[in-house]
């Protein structure tokens, strides 16, 4: 069974420096995505994504990072429970790819998908 997939390329007035930054720093991605999120930016560090669904309590899921080649790919796998190690299988993998672009940066996001174990 496949849980979904996204594949995406879009072009934003940022630099590649600045579009890393907020694709990858736990700061900015809790401006965007969950409500909190604990990790380093450098491959194989380990933390947690968190999000708040009020009374019915938060969602807590393992976030792993894999590579991160400043300013030109950030990748990581989340959806793992915390503690187990993210491995294909049990969590999703998401690479941010960046080109320069005129003025800006083209962001990429290949493909990714997630079969059941």
């Amino acid at each position: 069974m496949e849980f979904g997939s996204i594949e995406r390329e879009i072009y934003i007035e940022a630099s590649p420096e600045i579009v890393f930054d907020v694709v990858s720093s736990p700061d900015h991605i809790k401006q965007w995505w969950p409500d909190d999120a604990r990790y380093e930016p450098t491959p194989g560090s380990t933390g947690q994504i968190v999000f708040d669904h009020g009374d019915a309590g938060e969602s807590v899921m393992g976030f792993t990072v894999v590579d991160a080649r400043p300013p030109w790919m950030f990748s990581f796998r989340w959806t793992h429970a915390p503690g187990e190690v993210a491995a294909e299988g049990n969590s999703l993998l998401v690479t941010f790819e960046l080109t320069a672009s005129g003025n800006g940066s083209r962001l990429r996001i290949p493909a990714w998908s997630r079969s059941a174990p």
